[in-house]
């Protein structure tokens, strides 16, 4: 049994109607991704958007950027329900951030807004329910010296998140 399951049996009734109720998206939903959709969520939140205004990079950020702090993504997996009646209408997707800047208390300071925004949410994202985001693993800090010889630090701080959320039953 996943860990998806033994969860969607312990939600509390209004959560599994906000995930399971219409599959979890929208019928008349856009083809917005859930990526695009948490991307969209994240910039248009006012903290963090305050902090890295629209700074926020799939997978890397180019050394060339002279505006920070920046935050890069990187989906890492999605582990879909499956009961015994087929699709379960939701997925557990782990997600990892790092907060980059020249400055160390940037690179705080934006993960600090990160996690401000996303801790705790139950909500939609786009056409998306989301009855969960909850950390996973601490946050962890790295200063990369540069390779150009310019002496110029990055400093990062990486944050993690697993999120529940709805999703349609595959269409085939």
């Amino acid at each position: 049994m996943s860990c998806c399951t033994t969860y969607a049996g312990t939600l509390p009734q209004p959560l599994r109607m906000i995930l399971l109720g219409s599959g979890g998206v929208s019928p008349a939903c856009s083809p917005d991704t859930f990526e695009e959709a948490m991307v969209a969520y994240l910039l248009g939140n006012p903290g963090l958007a305050c902090t890295i205004d629209d700074r926020l990079y799939p997978h890397q950020v180019s050394r060339a950027n002279k505006t920070w702090p920046a935050i890069t993504y990187y989906v890492e997996d999605a582990e879909h329900e499956i009961d015994l009646q087929g699709h379960g209408g939701f997925a557990w997707t782990t997600i990892s951030f790092d907060c980059w800047s020249s400055k160390y208390l940037e690179a705080v300071r934006a993960a600090k807004a990160l996690r401000q925004a996303l801790q705790g949410f139950i909500g939609q994202w786009g056409n998306f329910a989301i009855g969960a985001v909850i950390p996973d693993g601490g946050d962890e800090d790295d200063v990369q010296e540069p390779a150009d010889g310019s002496g110029v630090c990055w400093y990062s701080r990486s944050l993690g998140f697993r999120v529940l959320h709805g999703e349609s039953a595959p269409q085939f």
